[in-house]
Parts: C-alpha cells; sequence; structure tokens
C-alpha cells in the first residue's frame, strides 16, 4: 500500500468525512469515492449506513435536516493494522 492510501485510512480513523479528507488530500472527491469502495470490498473499511433519521443518527444533531441515509465508514481490524494501529 502506498502512503497516500495509509494517510486515507488514518484519516477515516479519525472520523473525518470524505469531503474534509478530499480538500486535505487534494483529490478529487470521484475519486477519493472509488478508492473508498475499493477499502470496502477489500476489508480494509466497513461501511455504516444510519436511516430513520436524527433519532437513530450518530451526529447528533436533532434538527432534522438530516438526508434520510448516512453513510459512515470505520476501519476494520485489517485497515487498523495496515496503519500500524494494532
Amino acid at each position: 500500500m502506498n502512503d497516500v492510501t495509509r494517510e486515507i485510512l488514518k484519516k477515516i480513523s479519525e472520523r473525518k468525512t470524505l469531503d474534509s479528507i478530499a480538500k486535505e488530500l487534494d483529490l478529487v472527491g470521484s475519486a477519493l469515492k472509488a478508492r473508498v469502495d475499493s477499502f470496502v470490498y477489500n476489508g480494509y473499511i466497513a461501511e455504516i449506513t444510519y436511516g430513520g433519521g436524527c433519532k437513530f443518527c450518530p451526529m447528533s444533531c436533532n434538527s432534522n435536516s438530516c438526508v434520510s441515509e448516512i453513510k459512515m465508514y470505520s476501519l476494520t481490524e485489517k485497515g487498523k493494522r495496515l496503519i500500524g494501529m494494532i
């Protein structure tokens, strides 16, 4: 794995959004999304999808202005090993 891949995984572990990661690493959003999809496929991260409005939303905004489905990502054990977290 290259340094950019490790940096993306590290930022995902810090719970940064894909938009902020793309800006910080000067990546095109669609290119980052393709990499994230690859990470999910290869078992480095898990995709967590929340639905049902603010009641179940992990963002705790309680504004009812959230989209109906929120996708978040979390490193798996495999991903944590790759970046040296375990």
